[in-house]
């Protein structure tokens, strides 16, 4: 048996002018790229080309387990980095864990 799993996406504006109706084809590959990368459904940032245009997107997974894509212009050159959501956390916590020992260093308090 097959089935299929729907998904939600939304594009910016400059995306959507400039992929017109291919967008949701666009949106399809998205997905097709966040699998065939075998790293994690949550992504802060992931590029592709389609149609000659560098796209960028993240994903996220709602309360209820729905997929969510944002899709964007994406920056020439950067197609082959992918940014999940955990890694991006996890430098956040590092560089703020970072920020509280140097004000502790200095005795400086919140």
């Amino acid at each position: 048996m097959l089935g299929y799993v729907p998904f939600y996406f939304q594009a910016s504006p400059a995306l959507a002018q400039a992929l017109g109706p291919e967008l949701g084809r666009a949106a399809r590959v998205a997905v097709q790229a966040m699998l065939k990368a075998h790293r994690n459904l949550e992504v802060a940032h992931q590029q592709f080309a389609f149609a000659g245009i560098v796209i960028a997107f993240s994903s996220r997974i709602g309360d209820q387990g729905t997929l969510f894509v944002d899709l964007d212009l994406g920056l020439p050159g950067l197609t082959e980095r992918v940014v999940l959501e955990a890694e991006l956390q996890a430098a956040g916590r590092k560089q703020r864990d970072a920020i509280t020992q140097e004000r502790r260093r200095k005795g400086i308090r919140n």
